[in-house]
């Protein structure tokens, strides 16, 4: 989504019209913010993309750490 976005944002201002991006119910996003508020939307994925990658990160190693500590033969 957040590499999509930008795309489709691109395609929608230059004429593809089956593209539709709503600000809420019957409420467009007029053409030419599609460009600004894609790019914007890209943004914000690849923010919560690299967050939950940098959490994730050290709950995988705690988990692996603690597999490893049970694991051991005895």
């Amino acid at each position: 989504m957040g590499i999509l976005s930008p795309v489709l944002g691109i395609f929608r201002t230059f004429g593809a019209s089956w593209i539709n991006i709503d600000w809420g119910p019957n409420q467009p996003l007029p053409t030419e913010w599609s460009i600004p508020f894609t790019i914007a939307l890209g943004a914000l994925c690849l923010g919560v993309a690299w967050l939950a990658y940098k959490a994730l990160r050290p709950y995988f190693r705690l988990l692996a750490n603690g597999y490893k500590r049970v694991m051991q033969p005895l």
